[in-house]
């Protein structure tokens, strides 16, 4: 591949900053190739024929030449899934705001991270869809996202353990991780054993040196 040709990847769209008149700047996470920051030329454009396919929480396929300060030019998008949705309810969207924080604080360039990209898509996908699951409250369908996307982080880079046993009986590791990757649904568990487990895994969190953002409140609970 010669230097001059654009890298393809899909790309995870979880903070866009205005620049200049009609431009944006875009951060968010690739599965090869970590947080990825572009400048979006025109990205501020909206006509008959434009697509605003650059906005919050959602899941792009990019082009872009890296640039030298660490900020890429991306030249090429197309739209592959729109989690816009999450704003339709507060515990969805607060979830959503609390990942994608989260991800930026704690990924870095040019470090791979497939499973948690996967996660964090997944996640954003039930988080948009919350609203419509029949029985599962939307602040428990939040704090099951937020458990299983944070073990997936933790698993990939070695750092996770299953939960305690101090309130019984909880899920054990593989079954969390096999949600948090689509292998598997959600244990049916309450409220109360959500929150057990997510507060767990942000006790996880704290002793791997993760920066949190401050917990999400979500409405519900």
């Amino acid at each position: 591949m010669s230097a001059a040709e654009p890298i393809a990847t899909p790309f995870l769209v979880l903070r866009r900053t205005p620049y200049g008149e009609t431009s944006l700047v875009v951060a968010g996470i690739t599965p090869a190739a970590g947080q990825l920051h572009g400048l979006v030329r025109g990205g501020r454009r909206l006509g008959p024929r434009q697509f605003p396919v650059v906005d919050l929480f959602r899941l792009i396929q990019v082009a872009y030449r890296p640039g030298r300060s660490g900020l890429h030019r991306i030249v090429q998008m197309d739209l592959l899934e729109d989690f816009g949705a999450v704003a339709r309810h507060p515990a969805s969207y607060r979830a959503a705001g609390w990942l994608a924080d989260f991800a930026l604080r704690n990924t870095q360039p040019e470090i791979e991270h497939p499973a948690f990209f996967q996660a964090m898509c997944l996640g954003l996908h039930r988080l948009a869809e919350a609203h419509c699951h029949a029985g599962r409250l939307p602040a428990v369908v939040a704090d099951a996202v937020i458990t299983g996307v944070c073990l997936t982080y933790l698993d990939e880079g070695g750092w996770a353990v299953g939960p305690s046993a101090s309130a019984a009986p909880l899920p054990r590791l593989p079954e969390l991780l096999d949600m948090a990757a689509g292998r598997g649904q959600a244990p049916h568990l309450s409220v109360a054993a959500w929150r057990t487990l997510r507060r767990e895994v942000e006790e996880m969190l704290v002793r791997a040196e993760c920066q949190l953002p401050e917990p999400p409140r979500i409405p519900g609970t």
